[in-house]
Protein backbone atom coordinates (compact mmCIF):
# COMPACT_ATOMS: atom_id res chain seq x y z
CA UNK A 1 0.00 0.00 0.00
CA UNK A 2 0.87 3.33 -0.74
CA UNK A 3 0.24 6.66 1.07
CA UNK A 4 -0.49 10.13 -0.73
CA UNK A 5 -0.97 12.91 1.17
CA UNK A 6 -3.06 16.33 -1.07
CA UNK A 7 -2.95 19.29 0.10
CA UNK A 8 -5.39 22.05 -0.77
CA UNK A 9 -7.73 24.59 0.78
CA UNK A 10 -10.28 23.47 -2.10
CA UNK A 11 -12.67 20.74 -1.02
CA UNK A 12 -13.41 20.49 -4.56
CA UNK A 13 -9.77 20.19 -5.26
CA UNK A 14 -9.73 17.37 -2.71
CA UNK A 15 -11.79 15.60 -3.97
CA UNK A 16 -11.01 15.80 -7.62
CA UNK A 17 -7.34 14.37 -6.51
CA UNK A 18 -9.10 11.60 -4.46
CA UNK A 19 -10.96 10.42 -7.37
CA UNK A 20 -7.90 10.62 -9.44
CA UNK A 21 -5.90 8.62 -7.19
CA UNK A 22 -8.27 5.98 -6.49
CA UNK A 23 -8.78 5.70 -10.60
CA UNK A 24 -4.78 5.17 -11.07
CA UNK A 25 -4.69 2.77 -8.13
CA UNK A 26 -7.58 0.58 -9.33
CA UNK A 27 -6.34 0.66 -12.62
CA UNK A 28 -2.47 -0.38 -11.59
CA UNK A 29 -3.63 -2.84 -9.09
CA UNK A 30 -2.31 -0.82 -6.29
CA UNK A 31 -3.60 0.37 -2.75
CA UNK A 32 -3.67 3.78 -1.49
CA UNK A 33 -4.92 5.27 1.36
CA UNK A 34 -5.14 8.89 1.04
CA UNK A 35 -5.33 11.69 3.47
CA UNK A 36 -6.16 14.87 3.10
CA UNK A 37 -4.90 18.76 4.52
CA UNK A 38 -6.36 22.09 4.01
CA UNK A 39 -2.56 23.99 4.08
CA UNK A 40 0.56 22.63 3.88
CA UNK A 41 1.40 23.79 7.46
CA UNK A 42 -1.42 21.13 8.51
CA UNK A 43 0.52 18.19 6.55
CA UNK A 44 3.72 19.45 7.67
CA UNK A 45 2.83 18.92 11.20
CA UNK A 46 1.25 15.38 10.40
CA UNK A 47 4.16 14.67 8.13
CA UNK A 48 6.91 15.57 10.82
CA UNK A 49 5.13 13.19 13.64
CA UNK A 50 4.73 10.10 10.84
CA UNK A 51 6.94 10.59 7.87
CA UNK A 52 5.38 7.44 6.15
CA UNK A 53 4.20 9.19 3.03
CA UNK A 54 4.86 7.63 -0.53
CA UNK A 55 3.53 10.66 -2.19
CA UNK A 56 2.66 14.28 -1.99
CA UNK A 57 -0.60 14.84 -4.83
CA UNK A 58 -0.54 18.48 -5.95
CA UNK A 59 -3.00 20.04 -8.99
CA UNK A 60 -2.60 22.77 -10.71
CA UNK A 61 -4.56 24.58 -13.27
CA UNK A 62 -3.26 25.94 -16.37
CA UNK A 63 -3.26 29.39 -14.92
CA UNK A 64 -1.38 28.62 -11.89
CA UNK A 65 1.47 26.66 -14.18
CA UNK A 66 2.17 29.94 -16.17
CA UNK A 67 1.62 32.69 -13.13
Amino acid sequence: MIRVAICDDEPAQVELLAAMTALWSDRAGISAAVSSYSSAESFFFAWSEDRSFDAQAQYYTDEARTA
